[in-house]
């Protein structure tokens, strides 16, 4: 665990995801199949698709050992849960605006409304980005739509020298952030992904205490809509649903455009 973790560090394997980006997408084999081809022969073993499923195994087994888990990062790191039940019953977080002003989110959900969230440290939200400002405009007038801003998906730490020292670097170079260590920073990381990609949805951030990620399970990306139930409730209506490892092919738009 500890030599694949530090071949996931290396500047070979991080060249190499990077490699594997064009136009923000990843093309080819995943680098993480080259990695752990290479741990098996590292320690002798042959590269038989028997022997690497026993590798991945480990991870699975061992997945709430805590030394396995300090020094595999893709399993320590890795917060994605599928959140409360639908038809549950909102409660009433504090999020906030771009400006620090706390707004509640029983006072947000009016009416019928979407929320998608994420990160700019997760491509596939990166990557989605258009084609949600194209279904705000398509939609807004008919629902309430916003973006919550949740806590990082890819954190990248490094030393003075460079050297990668913490976090889940995967290739990205251009997005290596820290996670937040205050409201404050989690703000200015909004602002920024509203700035570079000329966000036009109406744009929130969870409260630091993570209350609605921890919910309703945002992380790293995901998109709900909630509704007023005949009983004047207002309710969790639909989620996103998630393939293994948070990715899908293509943004959540598909999914939602059928709950509505």
């Amino acid at each position: 665990v500890q030599y694949e973790r530090d071949l996931r560090y290396s500047d070979r394997y991080q060249n190499m995801y990077q490699e594997r980006i064009v136009n923000g997408k990843r093309i080819g084999d995943p680098v993480e199949d080259d990695i752990q081809n290479e741990v098996l022969l590292h320690f002798g073993y042959d590269l038989t698709e028997e022997n690497l499923l026993a590798l991945r195994t480990t991870f699975s087994i061992y997945r709430n050992d805590d030394d396995v888990r300090n020094i595999a990062f893709w399993i320590g790191l890795n917060i994605m849960h599928d959140g409360v039940d639908i038809g549950s019953e909102i409660k009433n977080f504090k999020l906030y605006d771009l400006d620090s002003n706390k707004v509640m989110l029983n006072d947000i959900i009016s009416k019928k409304t979407i929320i998608m969230a994420g990160s700019i440290t997760w491509p596939p939200f990166r990557q989605s980005a258009n084609a949600y400002k194209k279904f705000y405009e398509k939609y807004h007038n008919e629902v309430n739509i916003i973006c919550l801003y949740i806590r990082e998906a890819h954190v990248v730490y490094r030393s003075d020298d460079g050297t990668i020292t913490g976090g889940w670097p995967v290739g990205y170079k251009e997005y290596e952030y820290e996670q937040h260590t205050s409201l404050k920073e989690r703000i200015m990381m909004a602002k920024k992904f509203v700035d570079d990609y000329d966000w036009t949805i109406p744009t929130y951030v969870d409260n630091f205490d993570n209350d609605f990620d921890n919910e309703y399970g945002a992380w790293p990306d995901r998109v709900f809509l909630f509704d007023i139930d005949e009983t004047g409730k207002k309710i969790l209506k639909f989620k996103a649903l998630l393939e293994d490892g948070g990715f899908r092919e293509g943004p959540f738009t598909g999914q939602i455009e059928c709950a509505l």
